[in-house]
C-alpha cells in the first residue's frame, strides 16, 4: 500500500527547509560581513614608534600635534615655557657684563 503524506507534514517539511535556508544565508552574510574583523581583550597596535627627546628641559606650555597626526621633520610638537630659558639667557648676559668689566678693569 502506497503510503500518503498529508499536506500538513509536506508543509512543515517546507517551512523546516526554507528555516533551515534562511539560517544559512544568514550565517554566510554574517560571515562574509566579518571574516575581516578581528576582536580581542589585549590588542597591540603594529607600527612605526619614534622617541622624542628634548634638547632642553622645561614645562610644556601647549601641544602643538593631535593623536595620530602624521608629522615631518622640523614640525614643532610642543611649546616649551621660555620663563626659565629667560632667566639662564638673563644670567649669562650678567656673567658676560662682569666679565667684560673685569677685563676693562684689569687693562
Amino acid at each position: 500500500m502506497p503510503s500518503v503524506v498529508s499536506p500538513r507534514r509536506s508543509r512543515a517539511k517546507f517551512v523546516a527547509l526554507g528555516l533551515v535556508a534562511a539560517a544559512a544565508i544568514a550565517f554566510g552574510l554574517h560571515w562574509l560581513i566579518t571574516r575581516n574583523d578581528e576582536s580581542t581583550d589585549d590588542a597591540q597596535v603594529e607600527g612605526h614608534i619614534y622617541p622624542v627627546a628634548a634638547r632642553i628641559p622645561g614645562q610644556v606650555v601647549a601641544v602643538a600635534i593631535k593623536d595620530n597626526q602624521l608629522v615631518k621633520a622640523g614640525d614643532v610638537l610642543v611649546e616649551l615655557d621660555r620663563t626659565d630659558l629667560e632667566v639662564r639667557l638673563d644670567a649669562g648676559r650678567a656673567d658676560l657684563a662682569a666679565a667684560r668689566a673685569q677685563l676693562q678693569t684689569e687693562q
